[in-house]
């Protein structure tokens, strides 16, 4: 978006409308939307409060749903839920880019994560408008799709777990091999195969992606060594 295909005010209306907040203060509006290339009172020291805050939020919200799990698994999914990757993709969700004020092609939303910053931005201008328990509010709703359930957090996948207990064994680690074939309805599909020294045959499966393959087959290996 850029300045001359949307006013101030109307700016202002939607970043309202899609958090859900009616500024106090428009000023407060205005900086976190507005980019670099059309003032110096920019998003950027908005970005920076933001940041914390949102990092706070998504501690306090790990800690709280999930007490059993220890400070290194929480510590990484934090830095998954709160990385520029996931918050652009929720500002992508919002559509953000529809109230950035900025200067006609100054910005290139395409292959950026400006969108994050932007977010960030209007956490910090809300948080200054109002409290950090609204901020929290509004964070833990947008998180939620992002937060994984109790049961897979921190769990490793059958890839991973096959791979740890061939190298606990000093085996060779297993060895996967993909071969794409034709099906009635058009639609790709992959057999996977696995070898693993440990067993004289190789295990194979069909799947519509390699990545759920491999996880697959590794999961039924690592059923055959349980029995």
């Amino acid at each position: 978006m850029n300045s001359s295909d949307i006013s101030q005010k109307d700016s202002i209306l939607l970043l309202e409308s899609k958090f859900k907040h009616t500024f106090k203060n428009k000023k407060l509006a205005v900086e976190a939307i507005t980019h670099k290339s059309i003032s110096k009172n920019n998003y950027e020291r908005l970005e920076f409060l933001g940041d914390s805050v949102i990092q706070l939020a998504a501690t306090e919200l790990l800690i709280s749903k999930y007490q059993q799990i220890n400070e290194g698994v929480l510590t990484r999914e934090r830095q998954r839920i709160v990385s520029r990757k996931s918050l652009n993709k929720i500002a992508i969700h919002m559509k953000l880019d529809e109230v950035i004020l900025a200067k006609k092609n100054t910005i290139n939303l395409k292959n950026s994560l400006l969108l994050a910053d932007v977010f960030e931005s209007a956490i910090g201008a809300i948080f200054l408008d109002s409290n950090y328990n609204l901020c929290r509010k509004i964070l833990y709703k947008l998180f939620s799709k992002e937060i994984i359930s109790i049961k897979k957090i921190g769990e490793k996948d059958p890839k991973t777990k096959l791979q740890e207990y061939m190298q606990s064994k000093n085996y060779p680690l297993p060895l996967y091999t993909t071969k794409k074939i034709s099906s009635p309805d058009h639609k790709p599909k992959f057999k996977i195969s696995c070898k693993v020294q440990i067993f004289k045959k190789t295990f194979s499966i069909i799947s519509s992606t390699v990545k759920s393959g491999e996880q697959q087959v590794a999961d039924i290996i690592l059923k055959e060594l349980d029995g």
